[in-house]
């Protein structure tokens, strides 16, 4: 099992908490959103600290709701329906899915993916 940790990311004045397996990962993703708006943004510019467990936000906790995930956190291990690959819900987007980061000894090797509530199983810690 691959540990999630919520960490506060900034640079240039902008904060934002991202779930993530290792602090360079989670500055790595807050770049990626930010990098069409702000072109000339390097990832040394980013500044991070570790806060602890996994960070629920509101907008998760409706977007859950939304998908008839009552009550789930981010932070819940799942189970992609085929396959098996094991995983731990770190977010959510604008599609209304659930961002799955996978373990690292996946075959999606650690990456954060989009995955569809129907297509997850949750896991017993």
């Amino acid at each position: 099992m691959s540990q999630v940790f919520a960490f506060e990311v900034r640079c240039g004045g902008y904060t934002r908490i991202v779930n993530s397996h290792t602090r360079g990962r989670a500055m790595a993703e807050y770049m990626r959103d930010v990098k069409d708006c702000w072109p000339d943004v390097k990832f040394t510019d980013f500044r991070a600290r570790k806060l602890g467990a996994p960070h629920t936000s509101e907008a998760f906790a409706r977007n859950a709701a939304y998908r008839g995930w009552h009550g789930v956190k981010c932070g819940q291990r799942v189970r992609l329906r085929d396959g098996g690959e094991l995983g731990t819900i770190v977010g959510h987007n604008d599609s209304a899915n659930f961002d799955v980061a996978f373990d690292l000894d996946t075959i999606f090797r650690g990456a954060t993916c989009n995955c569809h509530p129907t297509d997850l199983e949750r896991v017993s810690s």
